[in-house]
């Protein structure tokens, strides 16, 4: 069984990568948390897996800066 792997394009299927992580962890995110999420990890830095149509796994990767001294 292949699964596909692919940057998220909206924020129904942000919310829906969110699930499916947060499932692990007791947490069904709501549109609200969803939304306030978005702003500190963009759509496009959330990968979503799809068995099908349906999105049964995901993973992200936060933005930052760093300084480094020198």
């Amino acid at each position: 069984m292949a699964y596909r792997v692919r940057p998220c394009r909206s924020l129904e299927e942000l919310g829906s990568a969110l699930g499916a992580i947060g499932h692990y962890f007791g947490w069904v995110p709501s549109e609200e948390e969803v939304e306030r999420f978005s702003k500190a990890l963009p759509v496009e830095r959330m990968h979503a897996t799809f068995d099908g149509k349906k999105i049964v796994g995901g993973a992200g990767v936060f933005p930052f800066e760093m300084t480094v001294p020198g």
